[in-house]
């Protein structure tokens, strides 16, 4: 969470000297309701969560990159307070949440509050245009292509085109990707992958006819897209545990959340392609291991090392477990059982004989009883 907030904060302060004061408005408003909501839901449930629990920070830092400068400032609220309380604490911490909160949050506000969440008709100056601006998403749901330049392209890579307050600057973007790559590099194969199959699919079906280039540079850079890979993909709680899984995870998600943005009515509605694939992701984890897992089975690698799911058993180490049946298990544990009552009746003879020669020494009285050569009473 700490990385998070890190990447986050960057883009919080680049967004704020972009639009100025009236995204700084929409960031506090949605940072400081979702870390009151998360302390006083703690506080409520008597939480031992530690301070040091970034989470509530970084899913209000996320939630408020999504919206654009126009939206009114109840919606950043309202959507911050369904993050923290009904996508987030529920399932106890962000580790254990089974969608990103933040990308719930957000398909709650779009079916919630509609076009608001895609208006652009604020300038980078915070200043109402008097009418909307299309976005690279929107101009792709036209069909409308732009003509590719050194100028519009500058636009494009340092979020000057219409965007979400947090999600047009693409060098910043692919600046956190590869810190992730870096630090996370587990973390990254599904971002990785999902960029990846995300720009097949442009390639293949692209949606303005001015060139299959022009098509994959306004789909990699318009709307959610690039945020979705370095953020929701990444996130620690919806990544499958396997290296193979995340990766065909992240494969199959981007083929799903370009058919969502290509079929979808709202503007882009790629946001809701992640809350389907968050919710199938430990789906993949039951696929078949790979040649390279199996060998580190074979090598004798420590299970928990070949990246599966904890608790689940493959078939190979399954198979090489004796078979033994419901009644040898049972006799075993009787033949146990009679040893250590055996053992323990032992014990408390010789205890017994040792009391009463203690006492014998005193009266010079002889012992009732005696012990056999093998402990036995006899």
């Amino acid at each position: 969470m700490l990385s998070f907030v890190c990447m986050l904060s960057a883009l919080a302060a680049l967004s704020v000297y972009t639009y100025g004061l009236r995204a700084l408005e929409i960031i506090l408003i949605s940072v400081v309701t979702a870390t009151v909501c998360k302390k006083i839901c703690e506080e409520i449930g008597k939480s031992d969560y530690p301070h040091s629990d970034l989470s509530g920070l970084a899913t209000g830092l996320m939630t408020a990159l999504l919206f654009p400068v126009s939206v009114p400032l109840y919606i950043p609220f309202f959507t911050a307070v369904f993050a923290v309380i009904v996508c987030m604490l529920p399932f106890g911490t962000a580790k254990n949440s089974p969608f990103v909160p933040a990308a719930a949050a957000f398909c709650f506000a779009a079916l919630c509050f509609g076009d608001k969440m895609f208006d652009y008709s604020f300038s980078a100056d915070g200043i109402s245009e008097g009418g909307a601006m299309l976005s690279l998403t929107a101009l792709l749901q036209s069909g409308t292509s732009v003509k590719l330049n050194s100028a519009v392209v500058l636009e494009i890579l340092t979020g000057q085109m219409p965007s979400a307050i947090g999600t047009g600057f693409v060098i910043m973007l692919l600046g956190a990707l590869c810190f992730i790559l870096i630090r996370y590099p587990k973390n990254a194969v599904p971002a990785a992958a999902f960029i990846l199959s995300a720009a097949m699919f442009s390639l293949a079906f692209p949606r303005v006819k001015t060139g299959a280039l022009t098509s994959l540079t306004m789909e990699m850079c318009g709307g959610m897209l690039l945020f979705a890979a370095v953020f929701f993909m990444t996130y620690p709680s919806v990544i499958p545990s396997r290296l193979f899984s995340s990766a065909v995870w992240g494969l199959v998600s981007g083929a799903v959340c370009m058919a969502f943005r290509y079929f979808g009515k709202t503007e882009d509605s790629l946001i809701f392609g992640i809350i389907i694939m968050n919710a199938t992701a430990g789906l993949f984890d039951e696929l078949p291991l790979t040649k390279y897992e199996k060998k580190k089975i074979d090598d004798g690698v420590p299970y928990e090392q070949t990246e599966k799911q904890q608790g689940v058993v493959p078939d190979a180490v399954l198979s090489e477990i004796p078979d033994i049946s419901d009644e040898e298990i049972i006799a075993q544990s009787e033949d146990v059982s009679t040893e250590t009552d055996n053992q323990e009746n032992s014990v408390s003879v010789e205890n017994l004989h040792t009391a009463f020669t203690v006492e014998n020494e005193l009266t010079q009285e002889p012992a009732p009883f005696g012990l056999g050569g093998d402990g036995s009473e006899k």
